[in-house]
């Protein structure tokens, strides 16, 4: 079922949206024609030249988006024309029955071949050949070198001390940890650079006598080493296990993306990770500027109604042309998605197409149930999860919750038991901001909702450790009562 925001999640940019609206409205459509089954649709559009532009949406597939096809110059896909014919099939305009057009039945026989193909070859074990074998040897080789040139460097830093990295020897850091990308080691490289990035800011937060923050980086960048600690002495051997068992198309482990790697979608279908038919709710979407990556993250929190699952489909896009494209849009319904991918050792999650519908009283009360059974075993779960050092040291989570309210200058969230947790902005990674999309603070929105509200049911953020205090505090993403879902991210 074709919905406004499959065909606003489809759009290249804004401007190509308002576009398509503008010929939807102004009735430029003509022979509008559909087949029988309702799956193909197509019609006239007039254009600028002398013959209007044959423009069909094609909806066999139900796994997929939409596929617009269009006789007009435009390199934009789809083009306003395709998605003035998304608009005016779901404003439910007459389209007349009629047989599938020669020209439309023949791209859709190639487009099917080409899908054929396309699953035979991702169905076919790859054949490993003595050349590529010694290719990826070689470069599983060369990532050990890295790794072994980083071990250096951290040993170095542990033994002189993080106070010794400063001005010129910050910027020789950077340089030393530019050399990893050379060795294929983008994931180590980024955590090198937080570092740097973080003894930058130290440096200007003790010029300025701002002690306390300087404490709190201190902090994050011993956590950043530890990390990188961890990666170097279990990528290490990883990749020795690889060239032992000559075994290097294995990458179902956590270390292939700490290390760098990507996955791609037809590696996920190979080593099945993914899910059928999920029903995910988004319950928080945060815009985070990193500027050590130079690029924009669209974090889409989700919880899979399903599996009671957190969830994370992450876009990231480099900030050079961050303002040229279309901003991905958050969703207030729920999401039925044909196939959601998992990345293996993490959260992060991805899907192709989805459609939507309203949120009813009955997913807001079995949202509510998908909650942690008490804060005491969500505690227990967060300390879990935090001991393994290559996991960040904060987790998004649900939790249960009977009043929220104020105790003197602190906002507290209380759950059934009577335990109480309090609420506080998580600190974000050296060198990010949350731009202007975001609410960064729930305290400064505290005083526009009723904050000594009861029974609100559940709610949703990031479960953090507050070093400086020494206790672990929350960060509300948003409310979930019987009634709604209160956003505030």
């Amino acid at each position: 079922m074709l919905t406004k925001a499959m065909i606003e999640q489809m759009a290249v940019n804004d401007s190509a949206l308002a576009n398509g609206k503008k010929l939807a409205d102004k009735g430029c459509f003509a022979n509008l024609k559909k087949t029988e089954d309702s799956t193909v649709y197509w019609g006239e559009c007039a254009g600028s030249g002398k013959n209007p532009y044959r423009t069909s949406v094609d909806m066999s597939d139900e796994k997929k988006l939409p596929v617009c096809r269009c006789s007009c110059p435009s390199r934009q896909f789809p083009c306003k024309h395709g998605l003035a014919l998304m608009l005016l099939i779901e404003r439910g305009e007459t389209f007349e029955v009629d047989a599938l057009p020669e020209e439309i039945a023949e791209k859709r026989a190639k487009a099917e071949e080409r899908e054929t193909k396309k699953a035979e070859k991702a169905a076919k074990p790859k054949k490993q050949t003595a050349s590529s074998i010694k290719a990826a040897e070689k470069k599983t080789a060369k990532q050990l070198e890295g790794l072994e040139m980083a071990r250096k460097m951290t040993d170095e830093l542990m033994t002189s001390g993080l106070a010794t990295l400063s001005g010129t020897s910050i910027q020789k850091f950077r340089d030393l940890a530019t050399e990893l990308y050379n060795y294929g080691l983008p994931g180590p490289q980024l955590i090198m650079n937080r570092i740097a990035e973080s003894m930058s800011e130290i440096q200007f937060r003790g010029e300025r006598g701002e002690s306390a923050d300087a404490k709190m980086l201190y902090s994050q960048t011993l956590r950043y080493l530890i990390k990188l600690n961890t990666i170097i002495k279990k990528g290490c051997a990883f990749l020795s296990k690889k060239i032992e068992e000559r075994t290097f198309d294995d990458n179902n482990d956590i270390l292939f993306e700490e290390l760098g790697g990507i996955w791609k979608l037809e590696e996920l279908e190979k080593i099945q990770s993914f899910r059928d038919n999920a029903r995910l709710v988004e319950l928080s979407f945060e815009v985070v500027e990193d500027r050590v990556k130079d690029e924009f993250q669209y974090k889409s929190h989700c919880i899979d109604m399903d599996t009671k699952e957190i969830c994370a489909n992450i876009s990231m896009v480099p900030s050079k042309v961050w303002s040229k494209i279309k901003i991905p849009d958050s969703c207030f319904e729920m999401l039925l998605i044909p196939r959601v991918y998992k990345y293996p050792g993490t959260s992060r999650v991805r899907w192709d197409s989805f459609t939507t519908r309203k949120l009813t009283d009955e997913d807001r009360l079995a949202l509510i149930s998908c909650a942690e059974e008490s804060f005491e075993s969500a505690v227990k779960k967060f300390k879990n999860y935090i001991k393994n050092t290559l996991h960040e040291k904060s987790m998004m989570m649900l939790l249960p919750v009977a009043s929220i309210g104020m105790a003197g200058v602190n906002l507290l969230i209380e759950d059934a038991a009577g335990t109480r947790i309090r609420v506080a902005d998580a600190p974000l990674e050296s060198g990010t901001t949350t731009n202007a999309y975001c609410t960064t603070s729930f305290i400064e929105n505290a005083k526009i909702i009723p904050v000594d509200m009861k029974n609100v049911g559940a709610v949703f953020g990031k479960m953090f450790y507050d070093e400086q205090l020494g206790e672990i505090r929350f960060h509300i993403h948003s409310l979930i009562t019987k009634e709604y879902v209160l956003r505030l991210m």
